[in-house]
């Protein structure tokens, strides 16, 4: 099965942070397929504090081996019938 990049982010610290703007506050970046600009989060699930700056995170998401889309996209698709409950239960159990 392939993937399809939908999230990339990356650890761009806040280099004018604190009172005096003179602090480094940890974040991240995050550009989503679609956007025009990308948003800074503090959290990504992933504390960015424990990364150097930097470190990208890769969001790849499986496409369907039928239609070749997103899953989301997939099945708001009326044309494509792949099963992915049966594909989750298959892969994962």
């Amino acid at each position: 099965m392939s993937h399809s990049q939908t999230m990339q982010a990356e650890m761009r610290p806040d280099l004018y942070a604190g009172e005096n703007a003179d602090q480094m506050r940890p974040q991240w970046r995050t550009y989503c397929e679609g956007d025009m600009d990308g948003d800074f989060l503090d959290i990504l699930t992933l504390d960015a504090k424990r990364f150097p700056p930097g470190t990208k995170v890769l969001v790849l998401e499986p496409c369907c081996p039928e239609c070749g889309q997103v899953v989301e996209c997939c099945r708001t698709d009326d044309e494509c019938d792949f099963d992915w409950d049966e594909w989750v239960l298959d892969q994962y159990s």
